[in-house]
């Protein structure tokens, strides 16, 4: 049988794998989404009261993302400080983390960040929540395409032994996979937490 034009190509099926994973986003009933963000939050409470985390880095959600705020709330209640990321006015591919905190203004995305404050290091987090549109069972990830994430997390591939704040990502069950194709400077997160529970990739870090 001769193969499918493109079908071992990487980017190619990842590129397949995030059109319908954010499809079956999208087409989350709006109250199975109230569901399952509730029993997410209800998860991530029970660990966070024994782990508590100083730091957060969070996001401030897009259409059909996860909303995480929920969650840096119940955080911020036990003391942590919130952080989100902020597009680089200087560098394009750039992206720091900056306290979340008005004013806030539309980057070119259309999403909300902070613009007054100034950014701090990742390496400076306890815990950063990472958006995802979809994973897989060993803790890999799909974004949007952008790579800043990619690029903000690369550090994780230069370090033997310590390996920075928890990275932890936050999606809705069916954005599940089977596998996705690896590249180059995938980082393979430490958990990931949907309404099913916590599934952790990495040993020993939650």
């Amino acid at each position: 049988m001769n193969p499918v034009p493109g079908h071992d190509d990487p980017l190619r099926r990842r590129a397949a794998l995030r059109r319908e994973a954010r499809g079956r986003r999208r087409a989350l009933d709006p109250a199975l989404r109230r569901g399952a963000q509730d029993a997410t939050l209800r998860h991530f409470v029970r660990v966070m009261r024994l782990q508590p985390a100083r730091r957060i880095a969070g996001y401030l959600a897009g259409p059909d993302e996860f909303d995480p705020a929920p969650l840096m709330a119940a955080a911020h209640d036990q003391g942590a400080r919130l952080f989100v990321p902020r597009l680089s006015r200087v560098h394009p591919a750039g992206m720091g983390f900056a306290p979340l905190a008005p004013p806030l203004r539309h980057n070119r995305y259309g999403l909300l960040e902070p613009v007054a404050a100034p950014c701090i290091s990742l390496l400076q987090m306890d815990l950063v929540l990472v958006p995802l549109v979809a994973f897989d069972a060993r803790g890999f990830r799909l974004g949007m395409g952008g790579g800043f994430y990619d690029r903000a997390l690369a550090y994780r591939r230069r370090r033997q032994h310590w390996r920075g704040p928890l990275l932890l990502g936050l999606a809705f069950g069916t954005q599940q996979v089977d596998r996705i194709p690896e590249l180059p400077w995938d980082v393979r997160l430490d958990a990931i937490l949907t309404e099913n529970g916590w599934l952790k990739s990495a040993e020993d870090r939650i």
